[in-house]
């Protein structure tokens, strides 16, 4: 599923692949080279769904993320508002 990474209040972004989903988390991939910080906000572009997520592992190339939250794009709280700019 198509995915974007968007962290440090919306001033970043990348694309990603979301890999897998669970109960507590997911695994995404994306591009050598790009910056992951400890946390982050996944937008999965299927469904409209923000994952906001700490990140438990990282490669190169994928990255194992622990759900804080999740939220529907049209429900967002406050704090996450700027994320409309992405849908």
């Amino acid at each position: 599923m198509a995915g974007l990474v968007v962290h440090s209040g919306g001033r970043f972004s990348f694309p990603c692949t979301v890999k897998d989903v669970s109960d507590g988390g997911i695994r995404i991939q994306f591009a050598a080279g790009s910056a992951v910080p400890s946390q982050i906000e996944v937008i999965n572009r299927s469904n409209g769904i923000v994952y906001h997520c700490d990140v438990v592992w990282t490669t190169n190339i994928a990255a194992g993320l622990k759900f804080r939250a999740t939220y529907d794009m049209k429900e967002l709280p406050p704090d996450l508002e700027f994320l409309r700019r992405f849908r």
